[in-house]
């Protein structure tokens, strides 16, 4: 049961990157690092750590942004994201905080998922307050340069397995 579980997260995560390859994501075209297993890893890497995926964000010839992404399949009737989306936001804050300043002044990152966080409309109404209410990361980290770079440059996208594997 598990193994077909992760294997549906594998072809969801798969589809989702063809999608945004196809769809394009906030007005750039996307495009994949290749195939290359070293630069694939690599080009997931911010700030020392690894996300599901990343890709080129370009307008024309010149790549303008990295986007990052995680990808997260639950089973609709009984998935929940909570937990896993509130870690994001904390991985996207050390990764920003331990990233170089050219890095992190390009990054995007995005949660992508087949059902909704349950407190989405709260993040998207207030992104600030979401994060400084439900995400611990210390006193001293919550406000300041970092976090509004946190608040500036994570999305998030619920896609269900119908859109993205019709192409």
């Amino acid at each position: 049961m598990r193994e077909r579980s992760h294997k549906k997260g594998e072809d969801y995560q798969q589809d989702v990157i063809h999608w945004l390859i196809r769809s394009g994501f906030l007005g750039f075209e996307a495009e994949s690092f290749g195939d290359a297993y070293d630069v694939t890893c690599k080009a997931c890497k911010i700030g020392g750590l690894v996300f599901d995926f990343s890709l080129k964000l370009r307008r024309g010839e010149m790549t303008r942004r990295i986007l990052y992404g995680e990808c997260k399949y639950r089973n609709e009737r009984r998935g929940n994201l909570d937990r896993e989306f509130e870690e994001f936001l904390g991985r996207v804050y050390r990764a920003l905080a331990g990233g170089e300043p050219d890095e992190a002044d390009n990054a995007v990152f995005v949660f992508l998922s087949n059902i909704p966080v349950s407190g989405w409309r709260d993040y998207l109404r207030d992104r600030q307050k979401f994060c400084e209410a439900r995400v611990i990361w210390g006193t001293e980290l919550r406000s300041g340069p970092v976090l509004a770079r946190v608040v500036q440059s994570v999305h998030l996208l619920t896609l269900s397995s119908d859109i993205v594997s019709r192409g």
